[in-house]
């Protein structure tokens, strides 16, 4: 450790000037000797002493933070539910976030979206999506198209945005929803995880799910002629974001009319992390 030579430099230091002041005060070397030990030990122990109290204050405040953090995000439904059934992830999660400057355990709103964009969590939300109950699934669905709308009669852009999250995305879009799509939301990504933990479902082959959603995929082809596919490329820089909007919420809104044993089989497939 660095603090071990630099206190031992400056109780050297110390011990010196001690006994240079008393060789000029007395002349009696035996004297002096004695008193820059003293002198040097009490220095060294001294710098030690500060520098174990700075860093016991240290590791105080790092720990209240933590702990505050913790507090928050205990609260969020979604969070507390990754606690409860996974709790290495949840740890790692509150580490990260807890180590993330400058986001402060006042500033709820972002350490909420700061814990569920970590990598962990987004990763452990990623693989239940997949695996999540019939209900489970509808409702987190239910939950993304509601909010899509609330934000689409802002602009087509943030519908668009809020639906096709890319993992770079930074828009903390819980500040732009009600507070009820935000209970909606956060009541149906705890539900996911949960239940995907408790009675994990398998995922459906492509090709099944593709015959699934046949009938509102034609439905789409109906009314929008080729325009439809604008939903197999969302990422595209041509795309028109009303168009986009519109017809990914009428899909999952189709999906979502079919019996509840068929739309969860589609939506495990297609549903995307959102929040």
């Amino acid at each position: 450790m660095l603090i071990n030579p630099l206190a031992g430099l400056l109780g050297f230091a110390f011990a010196l000037l001690v006994y240079v002041i008393v060789m000029a005060r007395s002349r009696e070397r035996r004297a002096a000797i004695v008193a820059a030990i003293v002198a040097g030990t009490i220095a060294f122990a001294a710098v030690r002493l500060l520098h174990g109290g700075w860093q016991w204050n240290e590791q105080r405040q790092t720990d209240d933070h933590r702990q505050q953090v913790a507090t928050v995000l205990e609260q969020d439904p979604p969070l507390a539910a990754m606690k409860q059934v996974d709790a290495e992830t949840y740890k790692s999660t509150l580490d990260a976030v807890s180590a993330q400057e400058p986001v402060q355990a006042a500033d709820v709103s972002a350490l909420r979206y700061a814990a569920r964009h970590e990598i962990n969590f987004t990763f452990g939300l990623d693989a239940r999506l997949k695996r999540a109950s019939d209900e489970a699934i509808t409702s987190y669905a239910t939950a993304l198209v509601d909010a899509a709308d609330e934000l689409a009669a802002r602009s087509a852009d943030l519908c668009v945005r809020y639906l096709y999250q890319t993992n770079d995305s930074t828009e903390n879009f819980s500040e732009l929803l009600s507070a009820n799509a935000r209970q909606l939301e956060g009541a149906a990504m705890a539900d996911v995880i949960k239940s995907a933990s408790v009675a994990a479902q398998k995922p459906t082959d492509e090709y099944e799910v593709s015959q699934l959603a046949l009938p509102v995929v034609d439905a789409l082809k109906r009314k929008y002629g080729a325009g439809w596919q604008i939903i197999n490329a969302p990422y595209s820089r041509s795309r028109d974001l009303d168009q986009l909007c519109r017809i990914s919420t009428e899909f999952y809104r189709g999906v979502l009319r079919m019996p509840t044993a068929t739309s969860a089989k589609v939506l495990r497939h297609h549903v995307r992390r959102h929040g």
